[in-house]
């Protein structure tokens, strides 16, 4: 078991963003969850446990995690996707293509801002 102690030293060590996002994460959005599952309760007037409430709830968040999860992947991968078809064009490289094109019109071989490092470092 991890002592209190030598978990705040760690926790010390990161700047304020880290320690702001951690606190958020595991103690702001868990009880703004666990206070709004409570406040239902006795909207509803359930005789629930609040421990087995909350847990009969939070399966609605399993959803909601993997759509945020999905967004923050697609943002990523957004980019990348004008190069899908300059690789299956020509998948291994050798500049061969596949379908008889030497280079694709309407496609960028690289991304736009490596256009103006280029023009900038020359």
């Amino acid at each position: 078991m991890v002592e209190i102690g030598s978990l705040w030293n760690r926790l010390a060590g990161l700047g304020w963003l880290h320690r702001g996002f951690l606190a958020l994460n595991l103690l702001v959005l868990p009880g703004l969850f666990s206070l709004a599952v409570w406040t239902s309760q006795k909207f509803t007037g359930k005789k629930l446990p609040l421990k087995q409430e909350i847990a009969n709830q939070s399966q609605a968040l399993l959803p909601l995690g993997l759509m945020a999860w999905i967004a923050f992947t697609i943002s990523f991968a957004s980019p990348k996707l004008g190069y899908v078809l300059v690789v299956l064009n020509d998948p291994l490289g050798w500049v061969g293509t596949c379908w008889a094109q030497a280079t694709p019109s309407g496609l960028q071989m690289y991304p736009v801002s490596a256009r103006f490092c280029k023009l900038s470092c020359s």
